[in-house]
Parts: structure tokens; sequence; C-alpha cells
């Protein structure tokens, strides 16, 4: 900010001046992060998935919503999904009162009985509390990514095949925890306790000490001064000054984006939907291999 300032030509000592720079700053900051997927902001995390509990035997009783346990430890499976074997229905936990005794968030539509068996699960997990945007996720048991899909479209699959089991091969954001973390949704029900890794965009967080740093390279950060000069121009009545200094900031932006490595990925493009068909005569027709299917499977 002290730079900024100082290119401005403004004493260090107008605080009210200073806080509008910081602004201004972080808002190219923001700005300069969504041009492209930068390198400097991907990284990575690890989720510990959590396999199906069905240890001991459960007692419902119609239109109750506590479940009795026996043998069983069901501490810290609040919000986890619960299902009696061979009934349809599937429940959320809402809270646990004890190793023996949960409570679903609706009342039980069953028919009252005892000893009986039992899945609980759990296929909502909190992210990195940094994350913008999850590019790829993947376990080590299969050969492929997990597949990102939209929120009605994983319902979809939950209602299609609620119990299935197996490694993660769909994915979908959009959930929020009580905390304010962003959550991620997996399907199928896992089989049992494996690693699920991602990479992800991280989250541009606003500088405010002088000592701050963006996470970008040395290299392109006085494209943030340049952009806090142009937005201190135009806001001083000079538009002349203020465009001088929004052609070096797009500029900067520009041979940033085009500063590419060996290394980097080109784009590519991915057919979501599970199968690409063109209708005619009542004859179905493919598009060729390429654009045949992109589905979730093996």
């Amino acid at each position: 900010y002290t730079v900024t300032m100082n290119a401005a030509k403004q004493p260090t000592s107008n605080t009210t001046l200073l806080n509008r720079f910081k602004d201004w700053i972080n808002i190219r900051n923001r700005d300069f992060s969504i041009q492209k997927k930068w390198p400097w902001l991907l990284a990575y995390d690890v989720l510990a998935i959590v396999g199906e509990y069905t240890t001991g035997t459960v007692a419902v009783t119609n239109a109750s919503a506590t479940v009795t346990g026996t043998s069983t430890v069901f501490t810290g499976k609040a919000n986890y999904w619960f299902k009696v074997d061979n009934y349809d229905e599937i429940y959320e936990v809402s809270s646990v009162a004890s190793a023996t005794s949960l409570t679903l968030a609706d009342v039980y539509n069953g028919a009252t009985g005892s000893a009986l068996s039992y899945t609980i699960w759990k296929d909502t997990y909190e992210l990195a509390n940094t994350i913008e945007e999850i590019d790829m996720m993947w376990s080590d048991h299969r050969a492929v990514p997990a597949t990102p899909i939209g929120p009605n479209k994983m319902k979809e699959l939950k209602l299609r095949d609620p119990t299935s089991t197996g490694k993660a091969r769909a994915w979908t954001t959009g959930r929020w925890s009580s905390d304010g973390d962003r959550q991620v949704v997996v399907w199928p029900v896992p089989d049992e306790a494996y690693n699920l890794h991602y990479y992800y965009s991280k989250r541009i967080v606003n500088l405010s000490a002088d000592t701050d740093e963006p996470d970008m390279p040395q290299i392109y950060r006085h494209a943030l001064v340049y952009g806090a000069l142009a937005e201190f121009h135009m806001s001083e009545g000079d538009p002349t000054a203020a465009q001088a200094y929004e052609n070096k900031y797009v500029d900067m932006v520009r041979r940033a984006a085009n500063d590419i490595e060996q290394t980097d990925d080109y784009p590519q493009l991915k057919i979501i939907e599970t199968w690409r068909r063109k209708q005619l005569d009542g004859y179905k027709y493919d598009y060729g291999d390429l654009w045949d299917r992109y589905d979730i499977e093996d």
C-alpha cells in the first residue's frame, strides 16, 4: 500500500485514502484471479472417507424418530444417513444422544421392530476452508477421476440407486456446513474407509496489512498497483491517467496469461451428459467415438 500511495504522490498519513487504496488493490487482486486458472492458486487436499457402519442391531418404532441400538457406537454420526435393511426409506440422523441412541430428522414410517440389521453411512464432507472450486477428485482405487455433476443429477443418482456401494464415481458441491464451510457430496455409498484426493483452486483472501502478500508471483504483483492507480485517477477525475494505468494493468494480465509453461494443461472439451445421440426418422445415430458417451461408469 505504501508503494501505491507513493506512486500516487499521496501521504501515507491519509488513512481515509489508504483504506480506499486497500479496497482497490483487493478488487484488482480478485479480478486478476478470475482471468485464468493460475498455477499459484492450485492446491491439494485429501478427504478421509468413512466406510458404512453396520455393527450391532437397532430397535425402531413406527411414528417415532428415536432409534435404539444394541452393541452399537453411534457417537459422532450426526448428519449421517440411516436405513433399516429390507425397508426402502432413508433418513438423516439429526442428533446422537449416546452410543446406543440417535434421533432421526423425521419419524420412522416403517413397522415397529427390534434386533434389526441396519446401515449408517456418510456421503457429505467438509472441504478445505480455503477452497474456491474443485478441479479434480479421485481415489487410488479407480483408474479414472470421479465425475463432477450438478446437485439435481446427484439427487437423480441417489434416487435411482440409493444403496449402491463402492469408491467415489461422482461428486457435487453446493452444500454448506453450519460453520460456513463448503461441502462435497459423493456417490455411491462408501463400501469401506478410503482416501479421496482432490485438486482445487484457492479462494482469494483480502489483503489488509502493508506486509500482506498476494499469492501471485512477484513478477506480476505490480499489476495490482497499476489497477489501484487506475481506480484512483478515475476517482480524481483524470480519465487520461486512469486509462494509461488501466492499459498497463490489462497488459500485465495478458502477459501473465500468455506465460505458458511446458507442463501446463491445454483446454479440453468434456461431454458431461451420459449419451450424446441424434434421433432421425426413428433411428439413432452417434456422432463418432469422440462424442459417443461420457459417463460415470468404469
